[in-house]
């Protein structure tokens, strides 16, 4: 068996967190097997409460002619990113027959 698959009978068996039958019983075991609490939680608790800082408007991409489009990306100048949903690209899109 491999560290990335497993089966309920034998989690059932070696899985400590699985030998409880009582939910006081299992808490209080889970509570006294957990690692210490990281120095920085405290600290990144206050940051991520705070939420981010607001950018406002960022200025606009200017949009490129297809031909110029297509030398940035084949100069290393440009990036492309297909955000098309799965279904978007990856229907048939071959000659009807």
């Amino acid at each position: 068996m491999s560290a990335t698959s497993s089966r309920k009978s034998y989690e059932r068996g070696s899985n400590a967190f699985l030998q409880f039958n009582d939910v006081k019983e299992f808490t209080d075991y889970a509570l006294s097997t957990a690692p210490p609490v990281p120095t920085y939680y405290p600290r990144m608790k206050k940051i991520n409460a705070k939420g981010p800082a607001i950018i406002g408007n960022l200025p606009r991409v200017a949009a490129l002619p297809a031909k110029e489009f297509k030398k940035a990306v084949e100069d290393g100048e440009g990036v492309l990113i297909d955000t098309r949903s799965m279904l978007g690209f990856a229907a048939d899109t071959s000659p009807a027959r």
